[in-house]
């Protein structure tokens, strides 16, 4: 941790800001999406209020940026790391932390993919056909869960900044 600033070490998850198919409650794993004006907006409002020095989300004080390479986590990335740019060199793309990768249900609705499913549909225990099961989320983001802890136990008692956002 910085000697300027004796916080514990922090994981900001950060969602990405709206976008069309979320408006209209479709399923959007891998389908590259941009945000809309609505999800821009309410990015630049987050930015201005939360995100800066010494402001809660400090980005001077992050060790390293993970971002799923679709196309809305980049432009919510972008947005509230606007004007930081020691960030780009600490900013790391990974499908390791991508959406559920939802297969034949990509950009359905649930009343959708109820009317297509022969019995009751439950994403947590279902799955996607075509896409990930439960468990391949859960490797998936276990693989990644201990990928921040090594990274975050490297620098737990020194003089440097760990905070990670996601």
């Amino acid at each position: 941790m910085s000697s300027q600033n004796t916080q514990p070490p922090r994981i900001w998850i950060v969602r990405h800001g709206d976008t069309e198919w979320a408006k209209e409650g479709r399923f959007t794993g891998h389908t590259e999406i941009e945000l809309n004006e609505e999800g821009i907006t309410q990015l630049s409002w987050t930015r201005k209020d939360w995100v800066g020095t010494n402001k809660l989300l400090d980005p001077t004080r992050l060790a390293k940026v993970y971002v799923s390479p679709r196309k809305r986590t980049r432009q919510t990335c972008e947005i509230l790391l606007q004007g930081f740019s020691s960030t780009k060199e600490i900013t790391e793309y990974t499908e390791d932390i991508t959406e559920w990768d939802y297969g034949d249900y990509e950009g359905l609705t649930e009343p959708e993919i109820r009317k297509k499913c022969p019995k009751e549909w439950n994403i947590w225990s279902d799955g996607c056909p075509g896409g990930e099961s439960p468990q391949q989320v859960t490797d998936r983001l276990d693989k990644f869960i201990k990928r921040i802890k090594e990274h975050q136990k490297e620098r737990m008692n020194k003089d440097e900044d760990s905070d990670i956002l996601l």
